[in-house]
């Protein structure tokens, strides 16, 4: 067999005997407390490199306070950390590349994020709900913001963007009430739909010199808004992109 799942400290594993990689797989009855993740495990007189965190591998461990991620890890996949509502803080390495759908989705205490700086996308919903997360740093490699990835995070209140996000998709901060400025770079060029619709405390708007559309209901609700500039490369302005 070339894949075989296996106990290997407190950790479940998912190896491959072919690629000589491990990834880290759900516990029966959950992961708790502080888990720290090796490099490597070794297994029947064999070495395997801890490269990958599979989907749901945390989901719902309402018990888990802290996670260290090795920098042999390089990518996340969906779900994997979703509801785990004790979780405060993670540090993504700079190995990681690939991070899932929903991977912290709705973990209710997370307050500290850092972003590694070879991630390329902020995938959907990644971030959803996370209602303590109180700023973010998006990297330098990250080229997109996908769809409610951030939304309802409603103490979110400092957003720094890196110079090469190019799109910021639908819903992306929808709800974000208590973000109070943004500063998009000059290599954004689309802010879809609703991207931040209800950041009621919103007051500072700067939009880079790139941005050729911005969706309908892009800022509705923006109730603290009083002025925007509008740059002269967009083309477009979306139905009620200002409403109310």
């Amino acid at each position: 067999m070339a894949n075989a799942q296996v106990k290997i400290g407190a950790i479940y594993y998912d190896l491959n005997s072919i690629t000589e990689r491990a990834t880290v797989v759900s516990h029966p009855t959950g992961y708790f407390g502080d888990v720290v993740i090796p490099e490597s495990v070794t297994y029947e007189g064999r070495s395997y490199i801890v490269t990958s965190i599979g989907g749901r591998a945390f989901y719902d461990c309402q018990g888990l306070t802290s996670i260290t991620i090795p920098n042999s890890v390089t990518e996340i996949w969906t779900w994997a950390f979703a509801y785990c509502t004790s979780l405060t803080s993670v540090t993504i390495p700079e190995s990681v590349s690939f991070i899932g759908e929903n991977a912290f989705y709705w973990c209710r205490i997370l307050v500290n994020v850092t972003l590694g700086n070879s991630l390329t996308s902020i995938r959907d919903k990644m971030f959803y709900g996370c209602t303590s997360l109180t700023s973010i740093n998006i990297p330098n490699s990250v080229t997109s913001i996908e769809y409610c990835a951030f939304q309802d995070c409603d103490n979110l209140m400092s957003i720094s963007i890196g110079s090469g996000l190019t799109t910021i998709r639908t819903s992306a901060f929808q709800g974000c009430s208590s973000l109070e400025s943004i500063s998009l770079p000059d290599s954004v060029a689309t802010i879809e739909g609703s991207a931040f619709r209800d950041c009621r405390s919103l007051t500072s708007v700067s939009l880079g010199n790139s941005v050729t559309s911005i969706g309908e209901n892009a800022f509705q609700d923006c109730s603290s808004l009083t002025s925007i500039s509008i740059p002269n490369s967009v083309t477009t302005i979306g139905d009620y992109a200002f409403r109310y």
